[in-house]
């Protein structure tokens, strides 16, 4: 398919199930809100957060906090795994011409969670260990001259490490976004063909050999659009603001009371929104897996025969 049809093809099966994919992208917010959630009760109930708003933090909060963030990349790499698996699943099974529910998804991806959680595991390592070792690396480096300046900054060592710190990000960038369109098609390729986390990461290496520039076509234009949505929401939420402000204000209303009524209406429309987008972009990588599986192993028997072993 070129651009255009990929984009039509996308829209045809999202329009379709509109409902069925904000459910399903629906799990990871709600999990990330009860997950943050939680942190923060923890740690409120740990007295870590000061007693009155004029008290300084205590000096424990930073430590804590991160390890907090880090515990919590467990549960959520285990949602985040479910959910690709789930909506991959969803996708395929629609451009198919399949019957899918939100339940019928999710048994399928928590049936192979172990396999799914691996599979992200493994994705993040190939898209973020580099430059997570360049960071360390950076990190090191700045230990070290405070070391030998008695623990005090070292403003030279400050600026030689600031244009590597700039270089290594932007490398890393670079690098984070084309390994993300290799690995990209991993999921669908494990959904559709049963294929281990390893098989699926060498499958999507082959699929998207020469074609990570349509991909990113793709990927942009689908950014612009959510980019574009997303600011017109938040136009529409400020002049919702605006007009709660001037009507409480004409009627003497309490300001505070008419906010929190528009924010009980506007968060939930948010996070309806970002269910929707996190499931948009399941639907792309799944119709980019089909599409690439017709250009690479030659017509539309290749997606039978993955079905089949699906």
């Amino acid at each position: 398919m070129t651009v255009g049809r990929i984009l039509d093809r996308i829209w045809v099966i999202l329009r379709g199930r509109v409902w069925l994919f904000t459910a399903i992208g629906a799990v990871p917010g709600v999990a990330t809100l009860i997950l943050i959630g939680a942190i923060f009760g923890a740690l409120f109930a740990m007295g870590i957060f000061p007693p009155h708003p004029q008290a300084p933090a205590s000096p424990q909060f930073v430590w804590k906090f991160f390890t907090a963030i880090l515990l919590a990349m467990a549960p959520m790499m285990l949602v985040y795994a479910v959910f690709h698996a789930a909506v991959c699943h969803a996708s395929i099974a629609v451009s198919r011409g399949a019957e899918v529910t939100w339940r019928s998804a999710y048994s399928a991806a928590w049936n192979k969670t172990g396999r799914y959680i691996w599979l992200v595991v493994l994705c993040w390592l190939i898209v973020s260990a580099p430059l997570m070792l360049a960071f360390a690396l950076v990190g090191g480096m700045a230990a070290l001259s405070m070391f030998h300046a008695g623990g005090a900054a070292n403003p030279a060592a400050f600026l030689v490490i600031l244009p590597i710190l700039l270089l290594l990000y932007l490398g890393g960038m670079v690098y984070g976004i084309w390994m993300t369109l290799r690995v990209g098609l991993a999921f669908p390729a494990a959904v559709a063909e049963d294929l281990t986390a390893a098989q699926a990461v060498a499958r999507s290496a082959r699929l998207t050999h020469r074609a990570k520039g349509r991909m990113f076509l793709v990927l942009l234009v689908v950014y612009a659009i959510s980019y574009a949505v997303m600011l017109v929401i938040e136009m529409l939420g400020m002049a919702g603001f605006a007009i709660v402000a001037l009507i409480g204000s004409s009627l003497h209303w309490n300001a505070l009371v008419g906010f929190v009524g528009l924010g009980i209406l506007a968060v939930p429309a948010f996070l309806v929104f970002m269910a929707m987008m996190s499931a948009i972009y399941g639907i792309v990588f799944s119709v980019l897996y089909e599409d690439q599986v017709v250009r690479i192993d030659g017509g539309a028997q290749a997606l039978i025969a993955g079905g089949e072993r699906g």
